[in-house]
């Protein structure tokens, strides 16, 4: 995901995805969607990035972080990508480190 500089306007959004058997494959193979979604959306111009994605299998639940300017801007990204959405709510973050790895790695 290429990286921007964040303007004041931007925010974080969770996106919730009831998504019935939804497992890790499943999700590994949609998410490319998801980024190439955001990218068409930034050549307009516009600021949104796919942060990262948690898979809760057991709940069948996917939560993704979005920063985007917008709402609006974060449904679209998802409707592009077919992805469901059950809910977007506006989020700030705590403890969560910037740099850590796509497999896991944790503070």
């Amino acid at each position: 995901m290429p990286a921007h500089t964040q303007t004041s306007k931007e925010e974080l959004f969770l996106v919730e995805r009831y998504w019935p058997g939804v497992d890790e494959p499943m999700l590994r193979e949609s998410l490319p969607r998801l980024e190439r979604a955001a990218g068409e959306v930034r050549a307009r111009g516009r600021a949104v990035d796919h942060i990262g994605s948690l898979l809760v299998p057991d709940d069948q639940v996917v939560f993704s972080v979005i920063r985007a300017e917008s709402v609006e801007l974060v449904l679209e990204v998802n409707e592009r990508a077919g992805l469901p959405v059950d809910r977007v709510a506006s989020v700030t973050t705590l403890g969560f480190r910037a740099d850590a790895s796509e497999e896991g790695e944790t503070g």
